[in-house]
């Protein structure tokens, strides 16, 4: 992308939209739920020239509200500005470029957190469109919001989650695919089908559906490694990224994201829209919290 330009003015935030160039003027064809990133620079096209000052950023402008562009040189093709790239980004983040290339994350989860559950079949299906991978990684909200004088869960003789993470370790040495499908598993039965997780039997039986045999889980329980890669994994999380929850999302780059926190599972073209805008944010370092109130409808 090079030579013929869209000036910008003003760095600013705009929604992505697909436009249309027509004689006398460029208008907004169809506006994208997506954001885009805009700096005091341009937005580069090889076969479209003469393209002129965008205006209309600020109040009044976006979804509700069509942006005209000037462009007396109007060429007739529809230019797609969710396949744009921007030369410099500034900071350290996911490009453009990454969206397409698929996903890649480092995900924390704790089984038992049902808000996390949701996000990550958010995450498998941003996955299964554009392909990539997401390497599950074990963090103890049982540990993290201990009191003083609590027994650590790793002391217990079975604890839910982090029981079910020692099994998820013994099975991710193995294969990283046996320990995705044991979140999705377990997530399904807890979170879907209100199964409870208060002994190691609920566990066995989980195990014994996807056909691995009931004594994977005593065989994790006995093998103390498996407690110490749980753990491992959880200060990791806290101490290297500052983690003090999930869902925590580590992407390329070393940028790290609690969330996002959702109360339904976005599909298909929603699923990209949201890890777009997820990947947007990280472009900017300051910003720390962005957050609706929870209501009853959501």
């Amino acid at each position: 992308m090079s030579e013929a330009s869209l000036e910008l003015g003003n760095r600013a935030m705009v929604s992505s939209w697909r436009i249309r160039s027509a004689p006398g003027g460029t208008c907004v064809e169809e506006q994208q739920l997506l954001l885009a990133q805009v700096r005091g620079g341009r937005f580069l096209d090889p076969e479209v020239s003469g393209c002129g000052l965008l205006v209309g950023i600020g109040p009044g402008s976006g979804p509700a509200a069509p942006v005209r562009l000037g462009s007396p040189k109007g060429s007739g093709r529809v230019l797609s500005w969710e396949k744009f790239a921007m030369k410099k980004r500034g900071e350290q983040g996911l490009s453009h470029g990454s969206y397409e290339r698929g996903i890649a994350i480092r995900f924390f989860f704790d089984p038992l957190c049902p808000w996390t559950y949701r996000t990550s079949l958010w995450a498998r299906e941003v996955r299964r469109q554009v392909g990539g991978e997401i390497r599950w990684c074990f963090f103890s909200l049982e540990e993290i919001n201990r009191k003083p004088g609590e027994k650590p869960p790793w002391e217990k003789e079975w604890s839910p989650s982090w029981g079910i993470m020692r099994v998820g370790a013994l099975l991710r040495r193995k294969s990283l695919d046996l320990l995705d499908e044991w979140y999705l598993r377990v997530g399904a039965a807890i979170h879907e089908e209100g199964v409870g997780i208060d002994e190691p039997a609920a566990a066995e039986a989980i195990a014994e559906r996807m056909g691995l045999g009931a004594a994977v889980v005593e065989e994790a329980l006995c093998d103390p490694s498996t407690s110490e890669a749980v753990r491992a994994d959880h200060e990791e999380a806290v101490e290297k990224y500052g983690a003090f929850g999930v869902p925590t999302l580590v992407v390329e780059g070393g940028d790290v994201v609690f969330g996002p926190v959702i109360s339904e599972v976005p599909r298909g073209e929603a699923a990209l829209r949201l890890w777009r805008l997820t990947a947007d944010w990280l472009a900017f370092p300051g910003l720390y919290e962005l957050k609706r109130p929870l209501r009853e409808e959501h």
